[in-house]
């Protein structure tokens, strides 16, 4: 027999009656964002004489902001805001990688994202070639699981070779000889290890998505949405200072039904939907507990 949500802690129809309230506004505009996004990748691909930075920037930077903002709207509209958190972060990288591409030496930029590309494919297609270094250290990383999966699909193995044989090809002509020769150069000089790669902007200068948001004067952008955003999933830490130490101060604090009404006191969605809450130190307000909320 299916079981039921617990009733203090898991309120679904609370989350989303809050996102109503509160988020229609930004809910029909990540919806038109997103509808706009997907007509505008139609368009741009529809062109016959694409490059390699068209499909880049369009069929797969672009594509993926547009999913991303769609994933925003779907998380939001069901009262998942701290979720939506991850997915809005992706549309912010992919958003900077676009604009900076597009900013100057654009088919170059696009290349390195290409090459890039194909030497990580090329580290998954030499962890199923036995005595590779990458397959040594991805059955160490994954143990028994690699094995298993190994065994559960043995195409992966006989189709490893050849497939690595087409990623040395296209690694090896003249467009991208030299750009994976500077990627293999840093990897080098850092010492990376076989599974490890370089970003793809690294050989053009840039070592970070802080540096590439600095460069395009986006870093507000970056420290509130990206930086700020990844404290979503570190929560108990965030309000350290306030909560109770020791075993009895991380305690659930149980809300029952009648103290939430989202329609006249809706309090900020964190956690399991926003409905849980840890018990606070003297003085905090109800909206910095849900705040800090499981």
């Amino acid at each position: 027999m299916p079981e039921a949500p617990h009733p203090h802690l898991l309120r679904r129809d609370d989350a989303i009656q809050y996102a109503k309230n509160v988020y229609t506004n930004s809910l029909s505009l990540t919806q038109e964002l997103s509808n706009y996004g997907s007509n505008l990748l139609v368009r741009c691909l529809s062109r016959k004489d694409r490059t390699l930075a068209d499909v880049v920037v369009c069929g797969v930077l672009l594509k993926h902001v547009t999913a991303m903002v769609d994933s925003v709207q779907v998380l939001v509209s069901q009262g998942c805001t701290n979720a939506a958190f991850l997915v809005g972060r992706a549309a912010f990288e992919s958003s900077i990688f676009i604009e900076w591409i597009l900013l100057a030496d654009t088919e170059r930029k696009a290349q390195h994202y290409w090459v890039a590309h194909l030497r990580k494919q090329r580290i998954w297609a030499r962890r199923c070639i036995a005595e590779s270094e990458e397959f040594a250290a991805a059955r160490n990383d994954l143990g028994q699981f690699g094995e298993d999966v190994l065994r559960a699909r043995p195409m992966l193995e006989e189709r490893a070779p050849e497939q690595l044989g087409e990623l040395d090809q296209m690694l090896g002509s003249q467009a991208s000889a030299e750009i994976n020769k500077s990627f293999t150069e840093i990897k080098r000089k850092k010492n990376y290890k076989a599974l490890r790669e370089p970003h793809w902007h690294e050989p053009l200068g840039v070592k970070s998505l802080r540096d590439l948001s600095r460069q395009l004067q986006r870093l507000a952008e970056y420290e509130i949405l990206y930086a700020k955003g990844s404290e979503k999933w570190t929560r108990l830490i965030e309000h350290g200072d306030k909560w109770k130490s020791g075993l009895d101060g991380a305690r659930i604090k149980l809300r029952r039904k009648e103290d939430h009404d989202p329609k006249i006191s809706p309090q900020p969605l964190s956690g399991i939907q926003g409905q849980s809450g840890i018990s606070r130190s003297e003085g905090q307000s109800d909206a910095s507990a849900a705040s800090g909320a499981i």
